[in-house]
């Protein structure tokens, strides 16, 4: 069993890239107190099954899917908005998550996470998306992303 310990999270956030990468092998510890008292901001947890990072406000993504990740999000502050598309022929779906809302995507979702929004978030992926991670280029997905989120504000 591995603890990961909340409070260290907060500590570890890049304020330049507003995300935490947490591979660092100090974190793979057994559950002690000292538990990740070694994070550095920049790591993240991968392996080949699994990755988890954080992101917070001020992240910038573009759409995008994953043909085998499948991603969990988890709202551990703030509310986190998404625009969401689960089969290239379905209406674009706004997903909203307060604190502790989560949130799974299965692989081939488009999604598109709203930069506005105020919050701190981790993401879970199986496997870890490192080079599962495509860009939607087509102009007309971009634009049902961007306007259902520009249009749909709670």
């Amino acid at each position: 069993m591995y603890v990961i310990r909340y409070e260290n999270l907060k500590q570890a956030i890049d304020p330049v890239r507003k995300l935490v990468k947490l591979s660092d092998p100090n974190l793979w510890k057994q559950s002690w107190p000292e538990g990740t008292q070694n994070w550095q901001i920049g790591h993240e947890i991968r392996s080949e099954a699994l990755g988890i990072s954080m992101f917070t406000s001020g992240t910038t993504e573009k759409l995008h899917f994953h043909e085998r990740t499948w991603e969990l999000y988890q709202v551990l502050e703030g509310s986190l908005r998404f625009a969401v598309k689960r089969f290239r022929k379905d209406s674009w779906q706004i997903v909203t998550l307060k604190q502790h809302d989560m949130l799974l995507l299965i692989p081939g979702t488009l999604h598109l996470v709203d930069s506005n929004c105020t919050h701190k978030t981790q993401v879970i992926q199986a496997p870890p998306a490192l080079s599962d991670h495509i860009l939607v280029d087509d102009p007309k997905e971009i634009l049902g992303a961007e306007d259902i989120l520009r249009n749909n504000l709670e």
